[in-house]
């Protein structure tokens, strides 16, 4: 009985639907939303100058940092490295026999 009245519910609930339609925007709300993006899309000469100032700044930090300071710390690593093995007599040939 109680399946009887689960199938009954489904098929009144299936009727109900009938005869719906799909639901449509209003004409100009595609136009309203692109309006809408436009007012935000607008980047002025003022920000644009700011941000290359900003980006050049970045590249040209970042080129001394490298030059003055993880290059010179690379050949001063390599200086200790060849002082230590000098001064312990190691053998640098890699040769087991």
């Amino acid at each position: 009985m109680n399946d009887n009245n689960n199938t009954q519910r489904t098929e009144e609930i299936l009727k109900s639907l009938d005869g719906m339609k799909r639901a449509k925007p209003r004409p100009e709300l595609y136009a309203n939303i692109e309006a809408e993006f436009n007012l935000y899309n607008e980047v002025s000469d003022f920000q644009l100058r700011w941000v290359a100032a900003i980006a050049i700044l970045l590249l040209v930090s970042n080129i001394y940092i490298v030059q003055n300071f993880i290059l010179k710390s690379d050949t001063s690593t390599t200086n200790t490295i060849t002082e230590a093995s000098d001064q312990y007599n190691l053998n640098n040939d890699f040769n087991l026999y």
